[in-house]
Order: structure tokens, then C-alpha cells, then sequence
């Protein structure tokens, strides 16, 4: 199944996938590529691991998400391995938006979000039959009030969530069968006015 989702981030438990920006050398100095930015980093990393094309369609990632499991201060970053011990308790995760023209609706408090985690590897990469396995569903995450601030459309699960969410699916924590190679665990989250879902 593929979703398309106008905000994404993926994470990679199990698998290694590194991405960088590229350089270029005008005039002997090494200066950052001004076009290239952070979505662009985060989508062709998913295009590298191929969670677009195996798993959703391609899309330009809105929001940032930012996973940390608290118990073993473990932050989930694009395609680091985290030990299957230390996913075994619910994460806490802010997202944010990666511009202020991400959402509309952010600005006006009505964007409403849904966090999903799957595991697309289920049984394995190579015999993927139980794919997509699904681990967690948060549905009617919502965005603070529009705050000039830094932190502007800053969602922070620690603070916001049981508010007004909803937990459809109860976390499931990852836990890859022995002998089945590296899983890419997808958690994406998506501005549900603005997702297609098919």
C-alpha cells in the first residue's frame, strides 16, 4: 500500500541510509549549495532507501519529526540503528513545520495531524508478506496557536498529547524477526486537510 502524505518524515530503526549536502568549489571556497535545503536532504534520503517508491509516492516533505524514546535517551535520526531493547516503550516526538508556507492551516490552529508507524520490511525486505505491518496510529494531533516565536508550529507530544488525540492503533514496538535483515520502520505524520491516501 502506498500513501501519499504532503508531510513526511521517515525513520530508519534498523537500516543505515546517511545523506549530505553537496559542496561545490567557486573561487578556491567551499560554499553550501543555497538551493539545496532540508527537505531536499530528508526526501532524497527516502529515495536512497527507497521508502519512496516502495513505500509512498514521491512527495517534497512539509514537517520535520523528531522521535526520541526517553527511557534509553535515544533519538531516532534518518537511518540509524537503534537497538530492538530500547524501542520497547512508546517514543514522545515533536514535529514542526519545515516553513511557514508548509500549512495554511497551521496558522489558524486547524491543521489536524495523524502519526502512523509501520514496518514496510514485514516478514523481511526480501519476502515483505505482512508488509505493511502497522505499529502505531495517533490520529487529531493539532498544531499550537500560531506563535511568531522560534518554536512556530511546534507540536510537542509530551505537552499536547491526550488533548484531543486519539490512539486507533496501540503502540506496537518493533520487533523484527531474528534472521530477517534490517527493517525500515516508517513513522510518518501528515496534515490530513492537505494527505491524498490511497
Amino acid at each position: 500500500m502506498k500513501f501519499l502524505l504532503n508531510s513526511l518524515l521517515t525513520w530508519l530503526v534498523l537500516a543505515t541510509v546517511s545523506s549530505a549536502v553537496p559542496l561545490r568549489d567557486l573561487d578556491h571556497q567551499m560554499i553550501v549549495e543555497n538551493d539545496y535545503t532540508f527537505r531536499d536532504a530528508i526526501r532524497d534520503t527516502l529515495k536512497d532507501s527507497q521508502i519512496i517508491g516502495d513505500v509512498l509516492d514521491d512527495f517534497t516533505p512539509d514537517y520535520y519529526i523528531d522521535i526520541t524514546y526517553p527511557k534509553h535517551h535515544e533519538s531516532v535520526r534518518l537511518g540509524n540503528d537503534i537497538p530492538v531493547p530500547f524501542v520497547s516503550h512508546r517514543p514522545v516526538f515533536t514535529f514542526q513545520a519545515l516553513s511557514t508556507a508548509a500549512s495554511p492551516s497551521i496558522e489558524t490552529n486547524n491543521a489536524t495531524f495523524t502519526l502512523i508507524l509501520t514496518d514496510p520490511d514485514a516478514k523481511s525486505r526480501d519476502d515483505p508478506k505482512w508488509s505493511e505491518m502497522c505499529h502505531w496510529i495517533v490520529t487529531n494531533l493539532s498544531m499550537p496557536l500560531f506563535d511568531p516565536s522560534p518554536n512556530f508550529g511546534v507540536f510537542d507530544s509530551q505537552e499536547t498529547l491526550g488533548k484531543k488525540s486519539g490512539e486507533l492503533e496501540e503502540y506496537l514496538p518493533p520487533g523484527p524477526p531474528p534472521k530477517t535483515g534490517p527493517h525500515r520502520y516508517t513513522d510518518s505524520t501528515g496534515d490530513m486537510a492537505r494527505s491524498d491516501m490511497g
